[in-house]
């Protein structure tokens, strides 16, 4: 089997991880998180790290998925929101009929509907996912005017 055009049996070097995919240091007046998929990883910690420092600045995550199955947070959230002033958007591809959350992919009406009330906080955004969804999404917040300075990326692929 194919992995990464490589065949079993070869010798490979995996790093990491590195990088500065962090909310320390940040003087944002509000955070929003954007995972799609398994990018929802590194939302977590930094929803975990913000609720162990009872941080109170306003945070929205927005957790994308395929399906319904692919809302992997719930369970790994319960607990933090009471420690936070955190709002959680869900938004699925492919809903079930009884689904009243967002469906398709994060939008520029989505993000308007979410966002904190106050336009001109000064927010850092955070997204991490597969590239596709990443590229999509910041292209989304630059055309709402937000600084590249406050746009953080993270791709989550398999190599």
């Amino acid at each position: 089997e194919l992995v990464g055009g490589m065949r079993a049996g070869r010798r490979v070097y995996l790093d990491g991880p590195h990088g500065s995919f962090t909310v320390d240091g940040l003087a944002s007046e509000a955070i929003v998180l954007i995972g799609g998929g398994v990018g929802i990883t590194p939302m977590l910690s930094m929803v975990r790290t913000l609720a162990e420092r009872r941080d109170n600045r306003p945070i929205v995550l927005f957790v994308a998925g395929r399906t319904a199955d692919d809302l992997l947070h719930r369970e790994r959230l319960d607990g933090l929101t009471h420690d936070l002033d955190l709002h959680v958007v869900e938004i699925l591809e492919e809903p079930p009929e009884s689904w009243d959350g967002e469906v398709g992919w994060l939008t520029r009406a989505m993000l308007k509907r979410h966002l904190p009330v106050r336009r001109r906080l000064r927010v850092d955004y955070f997204i991490c996912g597969p590239g596709p969804m990443v590229a999509a999404v910041t292209r989304t917040l630059e055309g709402l005017g937000v600084r590249n300075s406050r746009i953080h990326t993270e791709l989550f692929d398999v190599v």
